[in-house]
């Protein structure tokens, strides 16, 4: 059966000293899994540098088409942007176009991620959490806590593409509305998205036409940036729009969908946070007061100016900063201001600050690790203990009215009652909020909540008839974030989801703990009892077969929402789907119906990256779904894998083929991260391109036995 084109990147990294990474493109298409050779730009640049993200960015509903040097008003060429581990960030515009004509994939735009991050040694490794792009702006967040944010000058309908397809609910993501983000946006937002609207295309106003490029004497000053600007060839070296740093150890970063300026974080042992970027008005003074010099001085030329500085000079000014400040002196503040200094400090990038708007609660849910220690052996065994030094171990007696008021507060988020502490609930509840937050959130994804029939969403299908007394202390979010809810998965097998605008805990919490002991739940014959029939012992072997399943999943690795509800969970032991809304039983998975949660299970090993493409999805009169779709994933083991797989409406287990696989052959090399480039599905016939059947980087194909 013939089946679509699928076409994706690959990053090779290189743990060999004075050799070059890089990446690789493939084709997967009627089962068979092929290279695609390209022509790489100059090696040198990817000696002792690594790419730790890929983004591919394109126009949302329309063809991409090669951007020509003449001046026109839409944009329509594709980006391919790549972060590398020396902080440098690559843009390679008409990349379909160059793929299919065997161009040269050399960088056309270069970013560099600055001030730099330096640890122990000048020439640190920059960890990259994530490169995401959202209504015009760049964010590179790196593990350390910096982030970079870089204007982008691309029209409102270009996206990031995802590593998932699935044209079968479009609609159920968030879509920018920027009627309510303007009507809610603060003044220096609304100066913001003024001073950098889409100019259109001409060879001066580029996709960083917004950027300020980086001075030449200070490529000549910095040791870094030089040894690399003459392996770029010539090429302008931008330097980031804003820069802020958080917290250390991020791992997973994703931008808000509803506000292109607030995003989201997690890190080992942390909650998750949506944090705000705070505008200052000078900054944006500034960028207004520029792009305003910047549109009068270089206007249509073609030739773009390297050297603001060499400008100023010929207008009679010592540099870019003290013209800009000539400009605004009518307000002494903004030039007396420490976000001025910081601004002339570093050359033009904003260093700004930004606010926590919302954080999750940790550590007080009472949970299957709650009840695990809050048994009546326990806090007998706790009390006793205690009693031995009651008089230092037990808090000052409360008041009456104290005790009368403590004893009636209630938690928003259960409606439960709390109990007047004793210090060994104190003991026994600090050691269970310390062992809860020893967690490792390692994906997380947004979606929208639509309308479900019969579904247990946790909220009343009416969100305007909620109850806004009942809120917790983030009900100063706005009315947009109603139907925002963030699916996360635990490295521990845990799956939680958060609904923002009511609540700082779980709305739904799966946990590994009450799911691993199920083997009772398959029906065994004793002497004297009526042995099952055929039926029966069908459905008590699948029984036992999906528990036993779900006793094997030991690591959460990625999570891809099919759309609000349906979880695509992949783990190094098989593929998990779970209908979120319809779970009514989260301590037993067996007592829910037959299509809440399903599983393949398939020993994938270790995992680094992963795509899924949903080739169907169908519904059955019971609302449960079947789906077939391609999964592909790269590994440790040095493995590019594509699967074919298929759930089924009438079983809890599903199905999985191995359609094809290549296996990397360099000791020095392994393949780490994925990106989806393009997906044409089966009816689309296209002429699949000619490639020659040539080894880059010692690629050999495994003999895969066809079904």
């Amino acid at each position: 059966m013939a089946t679509g084109r699928i076409q994706f990147a690959v990053s090779t990294p290189c743990n060999s000293k004075g050799k070059p990474s890089g990446y690789r493109l493939f084709e997967y298409k009627n089962d068979q899994l092929t290279l695609i050779p390209t022509e790489r730009g100059c090696t040198k640049i990817d000696v002792n540098a690594n790419i730790q993200a890929f983004c591919y960015l394109r126009p949302n509903g329309r063809d991409t088409a090669i951007s020509s040097d003449t001046s026109h008003i839409m944009d329509s060429c594709d980006y391919m942007i790549l972060a590398k581990s020396n902080g440098f960030i690559e843009i390679i515009s008409n990349y379909q176009y160059k793929i299919k004509n065997g161009m040269r994939l050399a960088p056309s735009y270069v970013l560099r991620c600055t001030p730099e991050d330096f640890e122990s040694n000048f020439f640190s490794d920059y960890m990259i959490a994530g490169l995401e792009y959202s209504q015009g702006l760049l964010y590179c967040c790196m593990c350390s806590g910096r982030i970079y944010v870089f204007i982008m000058n691309l029209p409102a309908d270009y996206i990031q593409f995802k590593n998932i397809f699935n044209p079968i609910f479009p609609d159920c993501f968030f879509k920018v509305r920027n009627e309510n983000n303007v009507s809610e946006s603060s003044e220096e937002e609304k100066i913001f998205e003024g001073t950098t609207r889409y100019t259109g295309r001409s060879c001066s106003k580029h996709i960083c036409y917004f950027l300020l490029p980086i001075e030449p004497s200070h490529l000549r000053s910095s040791p870094v940036v030089s040894s690399f600007c003459n392996m770029y060839q010539g090429l302008p070296i931008y330097r980031p729009s804003m820069y802020l740093h958080i917290e250390r150890g991020i791992s997973t970063f994703h931008i808000n969908p509803l506000d292109r300026f607030c995003f989201m974080t997690v890190s080992p042992r942390s909650p998750l946070f949506i944090r705000k970027i705070i505008l200052p008005l000078t900054y944006v003074t500034f960028l207004s007061t520029f792009m305003s010099l910047k549109n009068s001085i270089q206007g249509n030329k073609r030739d773009e100016v390297l050297s603001w500085d060499s400008i100023a000079q010929q207008n009679g000014f010592g540099s870019l900063f003290n013209w800009i400040s000539n400009k605004f002196t009518f307000d002494s503040d903004i030039i007396n201001s420490t976000i001025w200094d910081d601004i002339v400090k570093y050359s033009g990038t904003g260093m700004l600050d930004s606010g926590i708007v919302w954080k999750q609660r940790q550590g007080h849910a009472k949970d299957d690790i709650y009840e695990l220690f809050h048994t009546q052996d326990m806090l007998s065994s706790s009390r006793r203990n205690s009693s031995l030094n009651a008089a230092s171990n037990e808090p000052r007696p409360l008041s009456r009215r104290r005790r009368e008021s403590f004893q009636g507060l209630t938690r928003d988020v259960f409606r439960e009652t709390m109990d007047v502490p004793c210090s060994a609930k104190w003991e026994l509840d600090s050691f269970i909020r310390g062992l809860r937050r020893n967690t490792f959130m390692v994906d997380f994804e947004i979606v929208e909540k639509i309308s479900h029939r019969n579904a247990n969403d946790g909220m009343d299908q009416d969100d305007t008839n909620t109850d806004e007394s009942n809120e917790t202390m983030t009900s100063f979010l706005t009315d947009n974030y109603k139907k925002m809810d963030i699916v996360c998965i635990d490295h521990f097998v845990t799956l939680s989801a958060f609904r923002p605008r009511y609540y700082d805990e779980p709305i739904l919490k799966i946990d590994s703990l009450s799911n691993k002991n199920g083997s009772g739940h398959a029906t065994n014959g004793k002497k004297g009892e009526k042995q099952p029939d055929n039926n029966e012992q069908m459905i008590n072997d699948e029984a036992t077969q999906f528990q036993q399943a779900l006793g094997d999943l030991c690591s959460f690795k990625k999570l891809f929402m099919l759309n609000d509800s349906f979880c695509f969970i992949l783990d190094t032991h098989g593929v998990l789907l779970i209908n979120r809304f319809e779970i009514k039983n989260t301590k037993n998975l067996l007592k829910n119906p037959k299509g809440t949660v399903r599983i393949i299970p398939h020993d994938f090993g270790l995992i680094n990256d992963a795509i899924v493409v949903v080739n169907d999805i169908g519904m059955n009169a019971n609302n449960i779904c079947s789906l077939m779709f391609h999964l592909v994933i790269t590994s440790m083991a040095g493995d590019i894998a594509v699967f074919n797989g298929e759930f089924f409406n009438h079983s809890r287990l599903g199905t999985l083929r191995l359609c094809d696989s290549l296996k990397l052959n360099r000791k020095d090399r392994f393949v780490d991260k994925l990106a989806l480039i393009d997906y044409d599905c089966p009816s689309t016939q296209k002429r699949r391109l000619g490639y020659e059947e040539k080894d880059f980087y010692a690629f050999i194909v495994k003999k895969v036995k066809k079904d």
